[in-house]
């Protein structure tokens, strides 16, 4: 039997031997010569791996890949003025640059932005090319068909069964695949940009997605100031109706008490009783006079009952005393009549003056309401200001151009990926087989002589 190869090896001996020995002793002659024996089957090997590879390529889709430019500018927003932000001495900070950019990729990627793009390019739906070729059509179509079955059938594999996708949910996850933005540097210059199979709807997918980005971006400016105007419009109709309903609240208190005006009826009362008190202070006087003359007539009739008087003398003194009399009740009357009235006007104008202190109550609180509903009224304008002007500069610059060559996959890099590993992978199997002295099938004549017995 003939005498069996290997390639050498260290041997274990008992006694330790200096690495670089080894090192050089190696017969490197060896080694290439076993790499000329196999080289058949190197070429073999890295030719089928390379024509596998270029296979592979024209079965893989060709992906288009289109692109827009944005310019994005954001604005801090802060609850503070401008002046109040100045009076801190420095501006407000802005956002990182890498916080904006991954919010921008977050952002393209969300069904709050895919969505609207699915539904109006019909991406979940199947697309119709359109062939060059009766070959070409039957090429696509058969590839599709493989494609499909094999998703199946990995799927049963998976899952034991098949389930039933939602197709819009489907096209909206492929598509936030095949989605990016990204700035190049610390700029605000973004690049939109997505892959497809079709060039064209690769560039409407962009225009679309970048439209509606711009609408998202101005739309979250405006929000704030919206939601400001929003809650100064609730607070204004909420302050409105108080004031209606304390406006009401006064005109049925002097409806009810028969007031047309509080104050001109504090006013009539105030000279009515000072009216009233100088009428009982002249009727008191008169009252002291009318009483004083009483007595003096009195004295008389009395001086007069000791000795002899003229009969029709003592008659008017009488008469005079009787008339005195009378006049004094009346006065007496009067004066009663006075106080009860004076009493009256004054119980009267008491209570109108309650009145008058709850409808200036009323009125102080319709004013603070009113100034209130002034401040909001200007918040609210300030607020519609701020909603058409926009807070952030954002723009897209130029529309998607319809690309003309495909992406991927790129067959020179396929094929020399492939063309390297396949080297490097052949080389290390023959040196495996030569270790264990396998043969192989494509040795050479010297190598298949030196294997026979």
């Amino acid at each position: 039997m003939a005498e069996r190869e290997s390639i050498p090896a260290c041997g274990n001996e008992n006694k330790p031997r200096d690495p670089r020995d080894f090192i050089f002793n190696i017969d490197f002659l060896k080694y290439v010569e076993i790499l000329q024996q196999q080289k058949r089957f190197i070429l073999i090997f890295c030719i089928s791996a390379i024509l596998t590879s270029t296979a592979l390529t024209y079965i893989f889709s060709e992906l288009y890949i289109a692109g827009t430019t944005v310019y994005y500018r954001p604005l801090e927003m802060t609850m503070l003025r401008l002046r109040n932000a100045q009076s801190f001495g420095a501006p407000v900070p802005s956002p990182p640059f890498k916080i904006i950019s991954q919010t921008l990729n977050d952002l393209i990627k969300s069904p709050v932005i895919l969505e609207p793009v699915v539904d109006e390019l019909g991406l979940d739906k199947e697309a119709t090319p359109d062939y060059d070729s009766w070959y070409q059509r039957i090429y696509e179509e058969t590839k599709k068909t493989v494609k499909d079955w094999a998703l199946k059938t990995w799927e049963f594999l998976k899952h034991g069964r098949l389930i039933e996708k939602n197709p819009t949910s489907e096209a909206i996850s492929g598509l936030g695949d095949n989605l990016s933005i990204s700035s190049t540097k610390e700029s605000y210059i973004y690049i939109l940009s997505v892959k497809d199979k079709y060039p064209a709807r690769a560039a409407k997918i962009v225009d679309s997605v970048s439209v509606r980005l711009v609408e998202w971006l101005k739309q979250q400016d405006k929000n704030p100031a919206e939601m400001k105007r929003s809650q100064s419009s609730e607070q204004i109709t909420l302050k409105e109706k108080k004031i209606s309903s304390l406006r009401e609240e006064r005109d049925q208190i002097l409806q009810r008490e028969g007031i047309v005006e509080v104050d001109a009826e504090v006013n009539t009362g105030v000279q009515s009783l000072y009216s009233m008190q100088l009428e009982d202070d002249r009727v008191r006087a008169q009252i002291k006079e009318k009483e004083s003359k009483l007595n003096e007539i009195r004295q008389k009739i009395n001086h007069a009952a000791g000795r002899y008087i003229d009969p029709d003398l003592l008659k008017r003194l009488n008469d005079e005393r009787h008339f005195t009399e009378i006049e004094l009740k009346s006065l007496m009357a009067r004066q009663a009549a006075f106080d009860v009235t004076i009493g009256q006007t004054k119980t009267r104008l008491e209570y109108i003056r309650s009145i008058k202190k709850q409808n200036d109550d009323i009125d102080m609180k319709i004013n603070m309401l009113s100034q209130e509903t002034q401040h909001v009224s200007d918040l609210r304008v300030e607020a519609t200001g701020d909603v058409e002007t926009a807070q952030s500069e954002v723009e897209i610059l130029h529309p998607a151009i319809i690309p003309t060559t495909p992406v991927q996959p790129i067959k020179i890099y396929h094929i020399g990926l492939t063309a390297i590993l396949s080297l490097f992978f052949s080389t290390g199997l023959v040196y495996v087989f030569a270790y264990f002295n396998v043969r192989i099938f494509f040795d050479s004549g010297r190598s298949s002589a030196r294997h026979t017995t």
